[in-house]
């Protein structure tokens, strides 16, 4: 007889428990959902970037990290994703802002002639040929090695006589 009544109360006990949990998670989930309409608002605020840009390469030496961004077509405010990007560093960082992928390339390029033997001719030849297509898409500098936020750092004097200008 102490069997059954244990069994029984025990059943009992098992039933109010689950029906106290199995309330307590419909709570739950009415309180936590949102209505349809809020859903799709939240989805699309969150979707669309602060600024448009692609991270072209980073790279992570002991003291410092490089960054080159290349700019999507239409961003207008360079200054702004560089303060962003500059957010994410774990180290001291310098960025570089491209709108042109070209640009980053060929300074890839001239910076690879500074550590090879390429003679001092060759090197004249290709700033000749380069620096004004590169100076024109460099967008801005910054970091601990370049200093302050800079538009155009390369548009220099050497770049406007290759230009013509005076």
């Amino acid at each position: 007889m102490k069997k059954l009544l244990l069994i029984i109360g025990g059943g009992l006990l098992l039933i109010i428990v689950l029906g106290l949990v199995g309330k307590d998670s419909s709570t739950d989930q009415a309180s936590i959902q949102t209505p349809p309409e809020k859903q799709e608002l939240v989805a699309e605020a969150t979707t669309k970037p602060a600024f448009e840009y692609e991270i072209l390469a980073r790279v992570e030496n002991k003291a410092d990290e490089n960054i080159s961004i290349l700019i999507k077509p239409g961003e207008t405010n360079p200054e702004g994703i560089a303060e962003e990007v500059q957010k994410s560093c774990k180290k001291k960082c310098n960025v570089t802002l491209y709108d042109d992928k070209k640009a980053f390339d060929l300074d890839a390029e001239y910076t690879k002639m500074l550590s090879y033997d390429y003679t001092v001719e060759q090197r004249e030849t290709w700033k000749k040929k380069n620096t004004v297509f590169l100076a024109d898409h460099m967008v801005a500098t910054v970091g601990y090695a370049f200093g302050p936020y800079k538009e155009y750092p390369l548009k220099d004097s050497y770049y406007k006589e290759l230009k013509g200008e005076k």
